[in-house]
């Protein structure tokens, strides 16, 4: 069987089990969300797939930050497949059988796509019971060891904790950590994330 073949039938098992369990579907991402949480399962061909999170507030306050004159709403799966999708932290994943490829039907692959939505939702039932509230994000952050400069200077700015914030990203200005995206502005120039965060928080001390 051709892979685009597989992927066409992989995509519609995707999209009709995880119809079952809420989730929307969009390209390779399979999405809900619950309790102020995005919750996103990305899907690697038949590769493997993971289970990934991040609170709705960071997706927003970015836009806000980097898009200030622009309409902050968006179609949601764009916070999976779009400028945003870079915000989530991995919670779980699963590799599937390697000779699922060679080997591949529809028959073999639904129960496989079955147990994931299974215990993708267990997951998130555990990860809601220890994290109810998008502001304990930054709580799971260090609870399980993530160091994401981007993750925490925005939880700093949820917290309104401006200076402490402008300081953090002014850390990483220059040598471009926790950098992932850039923009090119009308003159010609560069300018990266953290750039924008800074002014948006040297802006919001100003104001008081």
């Amino acid at each position: 069987m051709k892979a685009s073949e597989i992927e066409k039938i992989v995509k519609t098992i995707r999209r009709t089990i995880g119809k079952k369990y809420g989730f929307r579907q969009r390209d390779y991402i399979n999405w809900k969300i619950k309790d102020g949480y995005f919750f996103e399962l990305f899907t690697t061909y038949v590769i493997d797939t993971k289970l990934c999170v991040k609170p709705l507030f960071m997706d927003d306050l970015y836009w806000k930050i980097i898009y200030p004159h622009k309409e902050t709403k968006h179609p949601d799966s764009l916070r999976g497949t779009g400028i945003l999708c870079h915000l989530s932290e991995k919670i779980w994943e699963e590799r599937f059988p390697e000779d699922l490829e060679k080997g591949f039907s529809a028959e073999r692959f639904e129960p496989i796509m079955e147990d994931v939505y299974r215990k993708a939702e267990m997951e998130i039932e555990a990860f809601l019971q220890q994290y109810p509230s998008p502001d304990l994000f930054g709580k799971f952050l260090s609870d399980n060891q993530v160091e994401c400069d981007l993750s925490n200077v925005l939880i700093l700015i949820n917290d309104g904790k401006f200076e402490e914030a402008a300081q953090f990203a002014k850390g990483r200005i220059g040598n471009r950590r926790g950098c992932i995206n850039s923009w090119l502005m009308p003159d010609g120039t560069e300018k990266e994330e953290f750039e924008f965060i800074l002014e948006y928080c040297l802006k919001k001390i100003e104001e008081g």
